[in-house]
């Protein structure tokens, strides 16, 4: 179990939310599983400055935001070839099957519908994670 809280605090985290709630949420949940380098942005905009100079492991997005919303981050990051291969979990309170199928098309890695627990949280980043097969920091 040390080993593999050693590992998970090596990932960095990029939560993109504009409620500071959820990044309270998150934060804690990601910090109980083991996860300690989180970065938090309050929009897609701030997400895309982030994720341009920080070395990002995986990004929690929510889908509905001001500015730039979760599905247009999603298509700034998979639309790249520099962030391509990061992982993208979206987080939504939208549980109609179109939306779902938007995001999947769109190169969504997972979703996790709102309200979730932190075992709902950790299996979709685990899952992410593997997917992904990218060592942190690369």
């Amino acid at each position: 179990m040390t080993g593999d809280k050693l590992s998970k605090a090596e990932y960095t985290i990029l939560v993109v939310d504009d409620v500071d709630i959820m990044h309270m949420v998150l934060r804690q949940m990601l910090g109980m599983l083991g996860f300690s380098k989180i970065i938090s942005a309050l929009d897609g905009r701030r997400a895309q400055q982030i994720i341009q100079t920080e070395k990002i492991d995986l990004i929690i997005s929510d889908w509905t935001m001001p500015e730039m919303n979760g599905i247009a981050l999603l298509n700034f990051v998979k639309g790249n070839a520099n962030w391509a291969h990061i992982p993208f979990i979206m987080v939504t309170s939208d549980m109609a099957k179109d939306s779902i199928l938007v995001a999947k098309k769109a190169g969504v890695d997972d979703y996790i519908i709102k309200p979730f627990s932190a075992a709902t949280l950790e299996t979709k980043i685990t899952r992410a994670l593997k997917l992904n097969r990218q060592p942190p920091g690369k």
